[in-house]
């Protein structure tokens, strides 16, 4: 999860991962930006918390190096060319896993007695409070 930690929801981020036996890792490469490249980055740069959740890279039955491998065949050879196509061995299995997950968190989020706001200091706190001005 990219920027939940940035979040004054993130121990219910945390609470809820564990329900579903998942681990939260931090960001592999900070170095890279990834944060403000994301699609959240237009909503946080104006001051509403936002974060991305990522599938990671450990797959059942195989180790987290088989996931990095597979990640890096797939951008070098099919991200974003002509032959980035669906393929019909894919397994959702997973992706179905995340995507409750991802529901889970949004029905807590939505019914929060308080907004989600940014933990005090984060560079995004002050284009939240100028926005309730």
């Amino acid at each position: 999860m990219s920027g939940a930690e940035r979040t004054t929801f993130y121990p219910e981020v945390e609470a809820i991962a564990k329900e579903f036996k998942l681990a939260i890792k931090p960001d592999a490469q900070p170095g890279a930006g990834h944060y403000y490249r994301s699609d959240h980055f237009s909503l946080s740069r104006v001051g509403i918390p936002a974060f991305s959740i990522s599938e990671g890279m450990k797959f059942k039955g195989h180790d987290t190096a088989w996931g990095e491998a597979q990640a890096k065949d797939y951008v070098d050879h099919n991200y974003h060319k002509v032959s980035d196509e669906f393929h019909n061995d894919w397994s959702f299995e997973g992706l179905g896993k995340m995507t409750r997950l991802r529901i889970d968190l949004g029905m807590k989020a939505a019914n929060e007695p308080a907004l989600v706001e940014w933990q005090r200091g984060d560079e995004f706190e002050a284009a939240r409070l100028a926005s309730r001005n």
